[in-house]
């Protein structure tokens, strides 16, 4: 998901910017073009942060944290349920 966002190849995210792209070249307006691609590239940096961090070994120092217990509010204990 985040690929095609980015508009790498072979996704529908690349198809629809270079559709764009080629509408752009075809009306002259290169400076959009230029926009197009400068945030493309600055969006891909961001996406590709998120994918590193996803897939990068926790430090040794990390410590998991316990489980939060969870209980349930005091409206849903009641019996027979209200409509």
């Amino acid at each position: 998901m985040l690929l095609s966002l980015a508009g790498i190849p072979l996704t529908a995210g690349f198809f629809g910017k270079f559709y764009i792209v080629a509408a752009g070249a075809s009306a002259g307006a290169w400076a959009l073009i230029l926009i197009l691609v400068v945030t493309s590239a600055i969006g891909l940096f961001y996406y590709l942060r998120i994918v590193v961090v996803l897939y990068q070994q926790p430090s040794a120092g990390h410590r998991a944290h316990a489980p939060i217990p969870l209980r349930a509010p005091a409206a849903t204990l009641v019996w027979p349920p209200l409509l």
